[in-house]
């Protein structure tokens, strides 16, 4: 039996405990997801959380296995550096796990990953964005961030990538191959593009690189219509929600819900006529993979590996303006909304199928733990 330990931080312990109303965006759905699959597929899964309001492993209803692993000490910030690293480090010397599965980079990603190199032990590392494969990563943090991070990405047993862009940053720039495992999402029974929808939606969290403020932009162009923001202060730049609400007052036909629970966030998918992603960069934006499964056109800045332009699932677009007129054309054409909704449903139920999707990762997975 392959035994799985996944590094997760952020709210995956409330997720796991199906705390009602948890906020969190999709990522950590994605990776709950999969270790749900790969425990119906008979794994060992355990996830390794980081929520300080946990305290004591448990087991789910599924068989995973939950471990409070980082702990957060109170007091000045030098006091406050060495404690998480020696928890991470004890929990994983006492995990039985054949291979250890980490999304993203942090510090604690890079922990692990200098642990596992020195330990001997495999694990995966899995990219999150192209800022993790192109350098933008490497050149905003400490140098000490900096080396744990390039050493884990050389020293990962394999490597995962979300899309064919984001394998041959990695390949052409640091000589690696990865992987590419697109991200999985599953479509709701009875999902179809039609139906009552009245906004027009953006889901992220606010930060500079995916240029809120065009949104808001947006919404004073078309003032016809609703437009609703739904996102949360990023840790990183908490200045700019502050400076995106400030900007969004007065805007009558704009709604910043702030952030709020996955459920609710599909809620507002099934309601919306046009999802806008405004992004400079990302990796594969679950939140185009959340508005497609419910028949929503997509205009977007980002377009992962073409499939919005070559699949006919909304426009990619350059400039604002751009954006601006492919909006308007969308709104004022239900028919054409219909038809990209409905390939929409259909492109997602074809290429991410969480099943399928799930079945690939535990090969990789199987492959680096020598199973």
């Amino acid at each position: 039996m392959l035994r799985v330990a996944f590094l997760s931080l952020g709210p995956t312990a409330k997720l796991l405990r199906g705390i009602p109303g948890t906020r969190t965006g999709g990522a950590e759905h994605q990776i709950i997801v999969i270790g749900r699959i790969l425990r119906r597929l008979g794994c060992e899964v355990e996830f390794l959380v980081s929520d300080p309001d946990f305290s004591e492993p448990w087991r789910t209803d599924d068989g995973i296995y939950v471990v409070p692993t980082i702990d957060f000490p109170r007091g000045p910030r030098f006091l406050r550096a060495l404690p998480p690293i020696i928890s991470l480090i004890s929990t994983l010397r006492r995990s039985r796990a054949d291979v250890f599965y980490v999304w993203g980079v942090s510090r604690m990603t890079g922990i692990l990953g200098l642990y596992c190199s020195l330990a001997r032990r495999p694990y995966v590392f899995a990219l999150q964005s192209n800022m993790d494969a192109d350098g933008t990563y490497e050149s905003v943090v400490s140098s000490v961030d900096r080396i744990l991070f390039r050493r884990a990405l050389r020293r990962a047993t394999r490597i995962v990538a979300q899309t064919r862009v984001q394998a041959e940053i990695l390949n052409e720039r640091l000589g690696l191959r990865s992987t590419v495992i697109p991200n999985l999402c599953s479509v709701r029974d009875g999902a179809s593009a039609g139906g009552d929808r009245e906004y027009v939606t953006w889901v992220g969290s606010f930060r500079s690189v995916k240029r809120p403020g065009w949104f808001i932009e947006l919404a004073k162009v078309h003032r016809g219509h609703k437009f609703v923001m739904i996102g949360g202060r990023n840790a990183a730049e908490p200045d700019v929600f502050d400076e995106m609400r400030k900007e969004a007052e007065g805007v009558e036909n704009l709604q910043l819900v702030g952030q709020v629970s996955f459920e609710e966030t599909r809620w507002y998918y099934r309601r919306s006529l046009v999802h806008v992603l405004t992004s400079r960069t990302e990796g594969f934006p679950n939140v185009i993979l959340e508005a497609l499964s419910e028949g929503v056109p997509v205009v977007t800045t980002f377009d992962p590996d073409g499939i919005v332009a070559r699949y006919g699932l909304g426009y990619a677009c350059s400039s604002f303006e751009e954006v601006s007129a492919r909006v308007g054309e969308l709104l004022s054409d239900e028919g054409l909304r219909v038809e990209m909704g409905e390939r929409g449903i259909e492109y997602v139920r074809e290429h991410h199928d969480s099943e399928k999707v799930a079945e690939r990762l535990m090969e990789v997975l199987k492959s680096a733990a020598g199973v």
